[in-house]
């Protein structure tokens, strides 16, 4: 019988790491080789190993080990309470600042107009002196 903890000479299976209990080898091939319900996936190499061996408390796969991310907690909806009064807030004063836009681009125009009439205006003072002359 081999100890609990031998070290594999090949990947059986592809589940086996450096060192693997034998027991955990087994229920490894065990879920490896269980029906899985019609039209459903088989699980995944990861999937079982995680099954089986658990995971590292603070690893995350594919970026190590690292702060826990924070769990959802009071302190955490407050903040999210807070961010959403923020956003809203902020929404708040672009719609004005749209709304202020506006009423600028409606100034401008009437500004524009204005210079408009002013010059027509000082056209026709022109042709009525010409005319006066005449």
């Amino acid at each position: 019988m081999a100890t609990p903890i031998q070290r594999c000479g090949t990947r059986r299976l592809g589940l086996c790491t450096h060192f693997a209990g034998e027991h955990y080898q087994e229920q490894m091939e065990n879920l490896l080789n269980q029906e899985t319900e019609q039209g459903s996936q088989p699980p995944t190499q990861l999937e079982i190993t995680q099954q089986v061996l658990g995971t590292k408390p603070g690893y995350y796969r594919g970026l190590g080990y690292g702060p826990k991310p924070p769990q959802s907690s009071r302190t955490s909806k407050r903040v999210n309470q807070e961010v959403l009064e923020e956003v809203t807030q902020l929404r708040e004063e672009v719609q004005e600042l749209q709304n202020r836009k506006g009423e600028i681009e409606e100034v401008t125009q009437l500004r524009e107009e204005v210079q408009e009439v002013r010059g027509i205006r000082d056209k026709m003072h022109q042709y009525r002196q010409i005319m006066e002359k005449m």
